[in-house]
């Protein structure tokens, strides 16, 4: 008779920050983890020019095309240091960094308005952590060649969530 070894613990499949808010972000192999959140996530936004308001992905038909943009840390960010330059590629594969003289004026240029990038120590949102667990949603966002290794297929899932957790239920 044989017995199936039941696993107790979840699976995190993949770890990922968005320094910048509505932007795509980096996957990551670690990250430090601060009673606010994940360190770095969300620190930096756009601030359009003409409200004051931060350009959201929610609002697509004033800020498509935002999910087109990516953004990393030039270096890891640590909870007691300042936040360091985000690193963004355009939707044409060119990148700016926020230390670039023009970066307000490169941004504003491709999304067709006038944008400000600025970061916020709080995280803008001060949210926790969003973890995704596989048995909420299809099995087409996860995507493998071994089951045991599963990766993530971003594109289906749907477009206003990014979280930073992919997780696996425990099995058994």
């Amino acid at each position: 008779m044989s017995r199936k070894k039941s696993t107790t613990h979840a699976a995190v499949v993949s770890l990922w920050r968005y320094p910048v808010k509505s932007m795509m972000g980096e996957e990551l192999n670690a990250a430090d983890f601060t009673e606010h959140g994940l360190v770095g996530d969300r620190a930096y936004a756009l601030i359009d020019a003409s409200d004051g308001k931060v350009a959201s992905a929610k609002n697509p038909r004033k800020w498509e095309g935002l999910f087109d943009f990516r953004a990393a840390f030039t270096h890891p960010p640590s909870a007691d240091k300042s936040i360091p330059p985000v690193r963004i590629t355009l939707p044409d594969g060119t990148t700016v960094t926020s230390e670039d003289r023009g970066v307000n004026q490169t941004l504003s240029d491709v999304l067709g308005r006038e944008v400000r990038l600025e970061t916020c120590t709080s995280n803008f949102g001060s949210r926790a952590i969003s973890a995704l667990w596989r048995r909420t949603i299809s099995r087409a966002v996860f995507r493998s060649i071994r089951p045991a290794r599963p990766t993530v297929n971003h594109r289906a899932l749907p477009l206003r969530r990014k979280y930073n957790l992919y997780v696996l239920p425990p099995v058994g």
